[in-house]
């Protein structure tokens, strides 16, 4: 019997360019990703993703309609961790209380 969630997989244009522009940003040589789908019980599709340079790492979890949406969602955690750290990374630190 075949899953409702996932037996459409279609590809998406528009997705795939979004896939190719998120590896591009991270770097396809600092970064790890897999489906989790078969290892994962909740029926839907699961990507996981983990990327490391320069002495940091990050990782992330998507889950999608699609195992292309959950791969662009996987991508996206790490995109955002990612371009945070390459942004402030060089920012001085300030150490402070909410009291």
């Amino acid at each position: 019997m075949s899953n409702p969630v996932t037996s459409h997989q279609m590809s998406d244009p528009a997705l795939a360019h979004t896939i190719e522009t998120f590896v591009a940003t991270l770097g396809a040589d600092s970064l790890s990703e897999f489906a989790l789908t078969p290892l994962d019980t909740v029926a839907v599709p699961v990507w996981a993703t983990w990327w490391t340079g320069d002495g940091s790492a990050t990782g992330g979890i998507g889950y999608g309609l699609t195992e292309q949406r959950a791969r662009v969602g996987a991508l996206g955690e790490c995109v955002e961790h990612v371009c945070a750290w390459r942004a402030l990374r060089t920012r001085a630190r300030r150490s402070g209380s909410s009291a």
